[in-house]
């Protein structure tokens, strides 16, 4: 929402603009996280933008501003009229105003997520209507719910989990049945979403453990 309202701030408005930006890719980083009740502040910013592609991060901090969650996102720049991938125009890269000093990652590109070789679980899942967006496919947010319901019972990801990593590859239409597998090791577990009846892959996340704290007496 609030990557959004920047949108709409540099002149892209969604309901005059055919310019869209696709989300690739994100990660998450999570210190600490908010409680209910808790007031939280979140900001956003470009870091840059090349030709179709551009980079933004996000921060959560708490009432005395203390970092709690971070996050990078990579997108890519299309015209929902011409049905392509859309050079970003100049004015526009100014509007955004990047701040590519302003990072709390280490590289501003996300790196491609492999597919395993191995799964332990795998289940068709349900793609519940109130999480189709206005552009009439699942919105990219709630394809981590679609994952903590597929790992239900099995996974604490709500527990047990510091970093969290995407990659889209093909968008999940209304309708469409989609098969969830699980795939685990000792740092991560990872959740391939792909379509039950062509197999395309629409996506994959992964869930990096938190990690263990050594043993002192």
């Amino acid at each position: 929402d609030i990557a959004g309202m920047h949108s709409n701030a540099a002149g892209e408005d969604y309901h005059t603009s055919p310019s869209r930006w696709l989300l690739t890719s994100y990660k998450l980083k999570i210190h600490e996280k908010p409680k209910y009740g808790d007031e939280i502040n979140i900001s956003t910013w470009s870091v840059d933008i090349r030709n179709i592609t551009a980079t933004r991060e996000f921060e959560v901090r708490n009432s005395v501003g203390k970092l709690i969650i971070c996050g990078l996102s990579n997108w890519a720049h299309y015209n929902i009229e011409d049905k392509k991938f859309d050079r970003v125009p100049e004015t526009l890269i100014d509007a955004y105003e990047s701040e590519p000093q302003k990072t709390n990652f280490a590289d501003d590109k996300i790196k491609k997520l492999a597919e395993p070789t191995d799964y332990i679980y795998e289940k068709e899942c349900e793609i519940h209507p109130h999480w189709i967006d206005v552009n009439n496919h699942l919105n990219n947010a709630h394809y981590l719910d679609l994952a903590s319901e597929f790992l239900s019972g099995r996974v604490n990801t709500e527990e047990n989990v510091e970093e969290i990593e995407i990659m889209y590859k093909h968008e999940i239409l209304p309708g469409d049945k989609i098969k969830c597998m699980l795939s685990k090791t000792e740092e991560t577990y990872t959740v391939v979403c792909k379509n039950a009846v062509s197999s395309q892959l629409h996506a994959i996340i992964i869930f990096h453990k938190k990690a263990k704290k050594p043993f002192t007496n």
